[in-house]
């Protein structure tokens, strides 16, 4: 266990012991589209808040038009370990979602997204992490299209994205 698919699937009440392969908690967050009443979101998510602290693992966030209470849960919790923002297609608050201490995990939407591609020269790498998600597009678009918008050769894309990944998901080669 360690990847919850939407915030009304958890395993909140039974014992969890991550295991080995456990890197991160998540998917998980609030969603005003789908799901169970926010308050119910809220406070599973808050369960998986307190897992990620416990366990010291990353937390995988999914926020649908709830980013102002996402944000001050947040900002009442001050937790210690990385959140990261996935799946952003919201250009206008990328800038907030950076203030507020965010890693942003960018997926296919990038590749047509003009706001979106706008956007990515202000994202610096340390908060950058790339994604595929539940797209078919192949990851090596995403990596090609964020290199261009960047400037940069695609090798050095993936030399600063591995990086980050690395400090992020520290459990992932520590075991």
């Amino acid at each position: 266990m360690g990847c919850f698919r939407r915030p009304e699937i958890t395993a909140i009440g039974r014992k969890f012991s991550p295991k080995k392969e456990c890197v991160a908690i998540g998917e998980t967050g609030l969603d005003r589209i789908q799901g169970p009443d926010l308050a119910v979101q809220e406070w599973i998510f808050r369960k998986h808040i307190e897992l990620s602290e416990t366990y010291q693992l990353p937390l995988i966030v999914h926020c649908v038009r709830s980013w102002n209470e996402l944000k001050m849960i947040r900002r009442e919790l001050n937790p210690t370990q990385y959140w990261v923002y996935h799946g952003i297609s919201k250009a206008n608050l990328i800038n907030e979602i950076l203030q507020e201490g965010f890693i942003l995990s960018i997926g296919a939407n990038v590749l047509t997204n003009e706001k979106l591609q706008l956007a990515i020269k202000g994202i610096p790498f340390d908060q950058l992490l790339l994604e595929t998600d539940d797209s078919l597009v192949p990851i090596q678009n995403i990596y090609h299209k964020i290199a261009e918008l960047k400037g940069i050769p695609v090798i050095a894309l993936q030399e600063k994205i591995a990086r980050t990944f690395e400090r992020i998901f520290s459990k992932w080669n520590n075991g």
